[in-house]
């Protein structure tokens, strides 16, 4: 199934979305990671070859769903990691909502208890807002985006407490790493 649906065209991707990311969340992700470590990895490599904007804002159902199992999958692979668990664990609460400015992509995602979590909703309160293009958010995850040089040259926008948004650069950098990317 993974095979199949990492070889969708994206107008293909776009109609089978929604009910990939429910199969996926019906099975349980954890035992989809058991099979396919690489999963989230690899589905975020198919959502870069895609016009992004584009497609969040045909199917914007679809891509909450994926956020929610992106989140969801990032905070089990965050159990597995020495070095991020540590910094989780480190970490006081923070809660982050972000906001595509080119689509409807929003979500949210939390460091609380040194775990991880989010999903495609925003929160009604957060500690920081992140604004920027879905693919400077995709590319803040992947590493594509530092979080540091990118608020310095403009990339994304933060609202919120400087001191927020130094804590969490650090933990942004580790990141790309759950997704299989060089850190």
């Amino acid at each position: 199934m993974v095979e199949g649906a990492l070889s969708l065209s994206e107008e293909e991707l776009k109609s089978s979305l929604s009910f990939l990311m429910d199969t996926i969340r019906s099975v349980g992700l954890k035992e989809f990671l058991k099979a396919v470590p690489d999963l989230l990895s690899r589905m975020m490599e198919k959502m870069e070859t895609l016009e992004l904007a584009s497609f969040v804002r045909e199917v914007p159902e679809a891509s909450s769903k994926f956020l929610e199992v992106l989140w969801e999958g990032l905070g089990l692979l965050a159990e597995g990691d020495p070095e991020v668990k540590g910094k989780l664990m480190e970490m006081r609460p923070l809660t982050v909502n972000f906001r595509a400015t080119d689509s409807p992509l929003a979500g949210h995602f939390r460091v609380s208890g040194g775990r991880l979590s989010g999903g495609g909703k925003v929160m009604m309160t957060s500690d920081l807002v992140v604004e920027a293009s879905t693919s400077d958010l995709i590319g803040l995850l992947t590493g594509k985006v530092d979080p540091v040089w990118g608020a310095l040259r403009g990339r994304y926008r933060v609202e919120g407490k400087v001191a927020d948004a130094v804590r969490l650069a650090p933990l942004m950098k580790l990141l790309p790493r759950l997704l299989g990317r060089k850190v």
